[in-house]
């Protein structure tokens, strides 16, 4: 015991003078070092919840280091940092895996509460790596490569966070089955609690504060795409031009109706992936070829629209019969 006391120690005495001496960058020869440490923090973390969110902050670290690296152009580093952050995830997502909620109501309504708390700083981390590969894709010092190249490595940090957030999502849900069953809950009384828990941990509110921040985002590209448009030379008569500019205009008008509507999450997030995807194409040189496909995107909802618009006056006819 005495032994691994002592060994303990010297570990804490090495983490310290790795944190004096060395810098937070996969360059530094002391990279290994802390990554060893960081992984043997988690194993003494026994509780669940706090090894996920012991694991969440050394991601956020790995990301930086990322981020760090790909500011430098050195893709090998970054790639590295990156594997250590999936990792660190992954850890994250065996800590939830493994959150108990087993027992009675109140273990239950203990893990809602403490995943709503998770879930938090799951997204908080995610629109940190989406506004990072944004400034990716916005760097125009960067070559067309180059820019490539980070991109998917900052898509790869987006893929194993999602992974931890459905995760999270699941192991919740799970949750709330389990205190329906111990209390013989309606459906209705489970999403109360839900409600209230989301509330009370903070997330609803952070949620809607994030999706305002999207809708800012998408509004910009939108604005940005339509400028560019003005120039567009592709393979569009005057009327596929106009049909699009209108389209442009109506999905305008969904991120104004999002906006005045935040708890249309669904709408929103379509908005912002329809700017997030011409901005993205803008920059990767198919600009034209994502075009012309939203633009049949949007004639095919127009024609749905219309569709239900004579739907409805046919309705309303026969109901004035």
């Amino acid at each position: 015991m005495k032994q691994m006391i002592a060994l303990l120690l010297g570990l804490i005495m090495i983490a310290g003078l790795v944190s004096a001496h060395a810098k937070e960058s996969p360059a530094s020869r002391f990279y290994g070092l802390r990554v060893a440490l960081d992984r043997l923090s988690l194993a003494l973390t026994f509780d669940n919840a706090a090894r996920a969110e012991k694991a969440l902050a050394i991601a956020d670290e790995r990301q930086l280091e990322t981020q760090d690296m790909a500011d430098q152009g050195n893709l090998t580093l970054a790639e590295l940092a990156q594997r250590e952050h999936d990792a660190a995830i992954q850890a994250a997502m065996n800590a939830v895996k493994s959150l108990s909620s087993d027992g009675k109501a109140a273990n239950a309504a203990k893990a809602v509460e403490r995943l709503s708390q998770l879930q938090d700083r799951i997204e908080q981390h995610r629109e940190k790596a989406l506004e990072v590969k944004q400034a990716i894709l916005d760097n125009k010092n960067l070559s067309l490569n180059q820019s490539v190249h980070m991109s998917e490595i900052f898509s790869k940090i987006l893929n194993k966070t999602d992974e931890l957030a459905l995760k999270a999502e699941q192991k919740k849900e799970n949750a709330l089955l389990k205190y329906s069953a111990f209390t013989n809950s309606s459906k209705e009384d489970i999403e109360r609690l839900r409600q209230a828990i989301d509330n009370s941990t903070g997330l609803s509110d952070a949620r809607k504060n994030r999706t305002l921040r999207q809708l800012d985002r998408a509004e910009l590209i939108l604005n940005r795409t339509g400028e560019r448009l003005q120039n567009f030379t592709g393979n569009m008569t005057d009327d596929e031009r106009e049909d699009f500019r209108e389209g442009l205009n109506q999905t305008k008008l969904r991120l104004k109706g999002a906006r005045n509507n935040l708890e249309n999450e669904s709408e929103a997030n379509e908005v912002s992936a329809i700017a997030q995807t011409l901005g993205e194409a803008h920059r990767q040189g198919n600009f034209s070829e994502t075009l012309n496909a939203l633009h049949e995107q949007i004639r095919t909802r127009q024609q749905e629209h219309k569709q239900e618009i004579n739907q409805k006056r046919n309705l309303d006819g026969d109901s004035g019969d």
